[in-house]
């Protein structure tokens, strides 16, 4: 533990590195313009904190050089801004860092819950651990499209009607609560420095999201894809993948929606609870028994150029073998992607290989899906079926029913 004097940076933003870095790029730029033009810090200098990749628990590990810099921003911030993912909550050095913040002394009285003010970057999901659960997204009436799908589905379309004007909205609103707030909750001089690695981190499981909801009308939305540096292995054109699967998006331009974002908000308005999860997140034999054991649905989102790859085919082939029946698999083939409908026989034959028993089953199985409209067709079918089938468990003819809602036999 040392102390430093001043001067220090008007609000750090933690993120997790699995995150878009270029839209989180551009967003601190942006808000570090906005902040400044409150006049809050000269014009040449930077109010803000960031660290690009450098804080993975696995890929790249801080140096001491680093780890000091960063340790001393936290230390010295006016304001902490965590972005707010599925990735930020499973990464442990993203929850050290917001104990490291959490931890410093408080000499004001609201001090340090009023200086954090999180950014949802991703879309809301389940997994949000207790010790952010009560902090307020700071956001007014006007950002209607980020409460419902995140920043970085914003950032990803200010090209679109109001999008824009919804991003700037929100990066006032955030600049004068940064300003107001460093005003009002001063930091100590000096400053103490902690040591990040010896903070603790996290307390729920953010392995399994699913888990947070026991809900017998909760729909497991499980995207099965990859990113693009992964799946330029298996194919040439990968305009519709982000960094990761949370980015794919094959309905683009008529949806540039992530895919199980939409699939999410669809199952909410149709009365379920709804998440998304992926298989970086939960294993899928893990998700089956949960949902197995408290009678909910799964829909599966699946990029039919995952089954040519030999990481994904065996899960994939395990799953197919289970007797679980309350899935349903729907499978986009994009007519405005060139490159899948020049190889759609060869992915069907991929798919049947992979699903030689679901694959048979057309009433829980959708393999060619061509336009956005029947996707959004067949996905509410499938909720109609999951929720007619939740209807018969509640009041069956015969007695009490039991087991998950089914899509059909898996013989």
């Amino acid at each position: 533990m040392t102390s430093i004097p001043r001067p220090w940076p008007q609000f750090f933003i933690g993120h997790a590195p699995a995150d878009d870095s270029r839209l989180i790029q551009t967003f601190f730029t942006d808000l570090s313009k906005t902040v400044r033009a409150r006049g809050g810090s000269n014009s040449s200098d930077t109010p803000g904190f960031i660290e690009l990749g450098v804080n993975s628990d696995i890929d790249v590990p801080l140096n001491e050089g680093l780890r000091h810099r960063v340790a001393e921003a936290i230390a010295t911030c006016g304001v902490f801004i965590p972005l707010l993912s599925r990735n930020y909550f499973a990464n442990e050095t993203c929850g050290r860092e917001f104990y490291a913040f959490q931890r410093r002394p408080s000499p004001t009285p609201g001090s340090p819950a009023e200086t954090v003010l999180p950014v949802q970057w991703g879309a809301p999901t389940a997994a949000t651990p207790p010790e952010l659960a009560h902090v307020e997204l700071p956001c007014d009436d006007s950002c209607v499209e980020y409460r419902r799908v995140g920043l970085r589905t914003i950032l990803s379309r200010l090209n679109e009607r109001g999008y824009r004007t919804e991003y700037e909205s929100l990066l006032n609103h955030l600049a004068n609560l940064i300003t107001i707030r460093c005003y009002d909750h001063p930091v100590p001089e000096p400053a103490t420095v902690l040591d990040i690695t010896a903070m603790p981190t996290w307390t729920h499981d953010a392995d399994v999201p699913a888990r947070r909801s026991a809900d017998k009308q909760y729909v497991h939305i499980l995207v099965v894809g990859e990113g693009r540096a992964t799946i330029r292995q298996v194919r040439r054109i990968f305009d519709c993948y982000g960094e990761d699967v949370d980015g794919w998006t094959p309905y683009h331009p008529q949806l540039s929606v992530p895919i199980g974002d939409y699939a999410r908000a669809v199952a909410n308005d149709r009365g379920f609870s709804a998440g998304t999860v992926t298989l970086a997140e939960i294993s899928l034999a893990e998700l089956v028994e949960w949902s197995s054991d408290h009678q909910q649905a799964i829909i599966i989102v699946l990029d039919a150029w995952v089954t040519r790859l030999g990481t994904r085919r065996g899960v994939l082939r395990e799953f197919d073998e289970s007797p679980f029946a309350a899935t349903g698999v729907l499978v986009p083939t994009s007519t405005t992607d060139q490159e899948t409908t020049e190889n759609l026989d060869m992915l069907q034959v991929s798919l049947q290989e992979v699903f030689h028993r679901r694959h048979r089953n057309p009433r829980g199985f959708q393999a060619r899906i061509r336009t956005f409209a029947e996707f959004k067709a067949n996905l509410e079918r499938m909720l109609g079926i999951t929720k007619n089938e939740i209807l018969k468990r509640r009041n069956p003819p015969d007695g009490p029913g039991s087991g998950p809602p089914s899509f059909g036999s898996m013989r």
